[in-house]
């Protein structure tokens, strides 16, 4: 997944500093890669822990400057260069950082890479469901729809969103309701978060899959399965995985479950005969739901 770093400026370093001093705040900011600067914020390269040490091994001295270390030609993007177009880059030569300038050279952001990306886009539909009042969610759904709440600063729905961009999906229908303007004027059409986001207005909630029927003509059309999420689950999955498995199964339908073997609130999910082909892919990795208020506060100490 690529994403806009938040806190970018803490990686910059300027260029004169000494091998010691970048040591020091390597280890003081816990990361592996730096980004080298002017004095006047013109992006000069990049130095990772590996540049330091093999420069100590050629002989360099703590007092000497990282002139003659650091990565003079690192990848960077220009502000208006769609990402999208590098993924393949970034995922071959593993690149963590990449650095963002104006049209000057001068940084003024950088993308962080926290795991590898899937560079293919894929026009299959997602539908997420976004439009219940969180009740049991109250008192944070009094003035939030429930998936604006936030994890680690994040809203719930940017964190489904993202998820699925990492899968290589990019078009997104949002089912709205419940203060369905601030879902609105968070998201937009999507340019901010550089995927598709259109909007399914509620009138009244329809419940699961309900949505789906306000789009069904459209999809039909296309004749691509199209992938329903409720808005309410944290969850680490690959949908291009889930989606190659229903393919492959020439599935009618496709359940995404997960085994529990305690007693739970989540239902008994049971895979009936049919006419129709219907599979069930069960996942290991994390899922949550965020139904009420204990399971949020035990999702946030678990995160802590």
């Amino acid at each position: 997944m690529i994403t806009k770093s938040k806190d970018w400026k803490k990686i910059v370093v300027r260029n004169n500093l000494t091998i010691k001093e970048c040591l020091l705040k390597l280890n003081q900011i816990g990361s592996q890669i730096l980004i080298v600067c002017s004095t006047k914020g013109v992006l000069k390269g990049t130095i990772t822990d590996g540049d330091v040490r093999r420069g100590l091994i050629n002989g360099f001295k703590l007092n000497s400057n990282i002139e003659k270390i650091f990565n003079h030609n690192p990848f960077y993007l220009n502000e208006n260069r769609n990402v999208k177009k590098y993924y393949k880059y970034v995922n071959d030569y593993r690149i963590k950082i990449i650095p963002i300038t104006n049209k000057k050279g001068i940084l003024i952001g950088a993308y962080n890479t926290d795991q590898k990306i899937n560079y293919q886009q894929l026009t299959n539909k997602i539908i997420i469901m976004a439009g219940g009042k969180g009740e049991r969610l109250r008192p944070l759904t009094n003035d939030v729809p429930k998936p604006m709440v936030k994890i680690n600063g994040k809203p719930i729905l940017e964190k489904i969103i993202l998820n699925c961009q990492n899968s290589g999906f990019e078009n997104f229908f949002l089912s709205v309701n419940y203060l369905k303007n601030q879902i609105k004027k968070y998201f937009k059409n999507g340019k901010p978060l550089n995927v598709n986001i259109n909007y399914l207005e509620e009138k009244k909630p329809l419940g699961t899959l309900g949505s789906a029927n306000l789009i069904k003509k459209k999809i039909l059309e296309i004749k691509k399965p199209f992938i329903v999420i409720n808005g309410d689950i944290i969850a680490n999955f690959d949908l291009k995985e889930i989606l190659d498995f229903h393919n492959s199964k020439k599935s009618s339908l496709t359940i995404v479950s997960r085994s529990f073997e305690i007693q739970n609130p989540y239902g008994i999910l049971e895979v009936l005969k049919r006419k129709k082909k219907i599979f069930s892919y069960k996942i290991d990795n994390y899922w949550y739901e965020i139904g009420n208020i204990n399971q949020y506060n035990n999702l946030l100490e678990k995160m802590s």
